[in-house]
């Protein structure tokens, strides 16, 4: 939970000195994308791990594809308006950054520089608490149900 305490702390920084955080538009949206994929990631563990069922994430960086496994593994959940919500919000992560390449690094593997893209920091928080919650929000459930 390391890169999610970060991209929440640098963020409330960051649009305290708004406009003059330009410069940390890129890395929050790392920081953003790389939380979303370990709560994704940690989800999978969770609930591969209750049903006997091998963990199989590990190499995955794709959010889309992470977030497939979890519609599998987490019954019921796109029955509802939140977790909808959360898969929008995953896929539009995924379309900007599909591999988690683009804002990590200033050229993709051909040497290629990445195009800028604007990221609206506020919106970005949103986003990051909603699915970084749903995940935890799942994991809580799955937890309750064992007990």
């Amino acid at each position: 939970h390391a890169y999610a305490n970060a991209f929440e702390r640098l963020v409330m920084v960051a649009l305290g000195i708004y406009p003059r955080s330009e410069y940390l538009r890129l890395p929050l949206f790392f920081l953003a994308r790389h939380s979303a994929e370990l709560h994704l990631k940690e989800v999978i563990q969770e609930y591969s791990a209750a049903t006997g069922l091998p963990y199989e994430a590990a190499k995955i960086h794709s959010l889309v594809t992470l977030w497939n496994k979890v519609k599998i593994l987490v019954q019921g959940m796109h029955d509802d308006e939140w977790s909808a919500h959360v898969g929008k919000l995953i896929c539009h992560l995924h379309d900007f950054d599909p591999d988690g390449q683009r804002f990590r690094y200033p050229e993709d593997n051909a040497g290629k520089p990445f195009d800028g893209t604007r990221v609206e920091l506020e919106r970005l928080a949103h986003a990051h608490g909603s699915i970084t919650l749903w995940c935890e929000a799942v994991c809580d459930m799955l937890q309750v149900g064992r007990e």
